[in-house]
């Protein structure tokens, strides 16, 4: 009777456990929903408050069921799958600033990765001050790889709530944009630096054609109403119309994206920097990878130099759009001027080659001299106007 009673209060238990389990499995899915809200940044004050309520039950639990740990920031990982990679250095110094002066009060939220390393569920923030801070470990929670969805839903959710929010940077929008058209359209895969050309190319015929006009108001429409233009917009390609299917359904407009968002993709690398560390806006990113080594004429290397201090200038400065195209211009004048005295050089190296001993005719000796004579008045007059 005693082995029964044992063997019904382990069952009990079980139960109870696998009760456990599921509700867990619940609240971890619904959070992982109102995460993605808060991370593209459009829940309110209160919703927030809730949202971190329910963070601290999930932590709470994780805690109590599977320990707190202090885990190496050198093997924690941010969530490549979360479109914002940009977050403002202000609200890092005031995180960093928390940290400082009262410590780590709620661990991190971890999930446990084959390789031995981590990937952040939840405490993006906190990761990233504390490195700042240069703290070697966090406290954290471990959340299991089984139990969180990777539904691209929730990505795409992500995407669209930050764009509405105005809160997703252009540079995060073109990565976002790629990555969608790619999970949607498998067939891009590999090809993804195609994606922007490919809109490119239908954009001018679809201008050509008179049909352009039409996707700021397209864009608005219903999926249905969408469908009956990209069936009758005549692209040439599959990939286009897929292409346009996805931006639309996320209710951008095509013209904005190929001016304003995938050029963005092309950003030297030293400027995708900056855009993720200081938040550089979109449009002086743009002017600044103007300074590219063969418009600048110099090597590579001197163009990374350049580029680098202009950048520091603009960001630390705060320069405006306005100052910041002065500037850029500025500098491509110069590399202009250098330009010219290279052609200056060329001149003088072509006519010191010359080898006159070698021309005998009278008649062709005197055409030189004339030919001469004309660059040398039109010298003379250069040398006056300067």
């Amino acid at each position: 009777m005693g082995n029964v009673g044992n063997s019904l209060k382990a069952g009990f238990l079980g139960v109870k456990e696998n009760q456990e389990i599921i509700s867990l499995k619940a609240q971890i899915q619904t959070l992982q929903n109102e995460l993605a809200l808060a991370k593209s940044g459009v829940l309110t004050d209160s919703q927030e408050e809730a949202l971190s309520r329910q963070l601290e039950g999930l932590t709470d639990t994780l805690g109590k069921q599977r320990g707190i740990h202090d885990v190496k920031i050198s093997l924690i990982d941010r969530d490549n799958e979360q479109p914002r990679t940009v977050f403002p250095p202000l609200l890092i110094q005031e995180r960093m600033e928390s940290l400082r002066r009262h410590g780590q009060k709620t661990p991190v939220i971890l999930i446990p990765q084959e390789s031995g390393r981590y990937k952040i569920f939840d405490g993006e923030l906190r990761y990233r001050s504390a490195k700042k801070l240069q703290w070697k470990t966090l406290k954290s929670v471990f959340l299991p790889d089984d139990e969180v969805s990777e539904d691209n839903s929730i990505f795409e959710s992500q995407v669209i709530t930050s764009i509405h929010a105005q809160r997703l940077h252009d540079l995060d929008l073109a990565f976002a944009l790629v990555k969608l058209v790619t999970h949607d359209y498998p067939h891009f895969e590999g090809q993804q630096d195609r994606i922007p050309t490919l809109l490119n190319t239908a954009l001018r015929r679809l201008e050509r054609e008179g049909k352009s006009l039409l996707l700021s108001d397209i864009r608005l429409e219903d999926p249905t109403k969408q469908k009956i233009w990209l069936d009758d917009a005549g692209f040439k390609e599959l990939e286009e119309y897929h292409l346009f299917e996805v931006i639309l359904r996320l209710q951008l407009n095509p013209l904005s994206i190929n001016s304003n968002v995938f050029p963005l993709l092309k950003l030297e690398d030293e400027l995708k920097d900056v855009v993720r560390t200081d938040g550089l806006e979109s449009s002086k990113a743009r002017e600044l990878n103007k300074l590219s080594a063969s418009k600048l004429k110099v090597s590579e290397e001197e163009a990374i130099a350049i580029r680098r201090v202009l950048t520091k200038k603009v960001v630390d400065e705060k320069l405006s759009l306005k100052e910041t195209k002065e500037l850029i211009l500025e500098q491509l004048q110069k590399g202009g001027s250098r330009d010219r005295l290279t052609k200056g050089n060329k001149i003088i190296k072509d006519i010191n080659s010359l080898d006159i001993s070698s021309i005998s005719n009278k008649n062709e000796l005197l055409e030189l001299k004339k030919a001469l004579k004309i660059k040398m008045d039109e010298l003379n007059k250069l040398l006056k106007m300067n």
